[in-house]
């Protein structure tokens, strides 16, 4: 009998030590569960700034590369005219070269950024 008790014992030890670590885990578990709902709010608010904030950006790109555009137009409408009139040169090459640059460039980060900005 000494003995049917001791095994009984022990198992009665061992399952009672198996559902503390069930318990422990599913604590554990359960704080995980929480930590992710806490993130995942922080993580749509950060989202959300991040579109926000690109949108602003692409805006203001679009906005410099349509300056850029208008004052290269204006330079080539000017170029056009002093040459009708037989005029030397207008002084304006250097920025016209410039802006078409800086047109190009923005016009290939407008698309790069609006890309970035719908895939969030």
């Amino acid at each position: 009998m000494n003995t049917l008790k001791s095994v009984g014992e022990k198992l009665f030890k061992t399952e009672l030590a198996n559902h503390k670590v069930d318990l422990a885990l599913t604590d554990e578990i359960n704080s995980e569960i929480q930590k992710y709902k806490g993130l995942k709010g922080n993580v749509e608010k950060a989202k959300s700034k991040a579109q926000d904030g690109l949108i602003a950006y692409a805006d203001n790109v679009r906005v410099a590369y349509q300056n850029a555009n208008n004052a290269v137009e204006m330079i080539n409408e000017l170029e056009k005219k002093a040459k009708d009139l037989g005029l030397g040169d207008t002084g304006y090459g250097g920025y016209k070269k410039e802006l078409s640059a800086k047109a190009n460039e923005y016009k290939k980060l407008f698309s790069s950024v609006d890309s970035l900005a719908k895939s969030l």
